[in-house]
């Protein structure tokens, strides 16, 4: 997609119409954890980095 389209999901996302799937949560220091597991397919969904 493109800036507009994400533009749009973030307002369906702000609106209830669409709701992300979070499958797992890091803490920062984690942040290289959260992109491995990505990358590896261990994880469906998104991943939070939370600060």
């Amino acid at each position: 997609g493109n800036l507009e389209d994400m533009k749009e999901l973030v307002e369906l996302a702000k609106k209830g119409v669409i709701k992300p799937i979070i499958s797992k949560h890091y803490e920062l220091p984690q942040a290289n954890d959260a992109l491995e597991d990505l990358k590896e397919r261990k994880i469906i969904g998104r991943a939070v980095i939370n600060p």
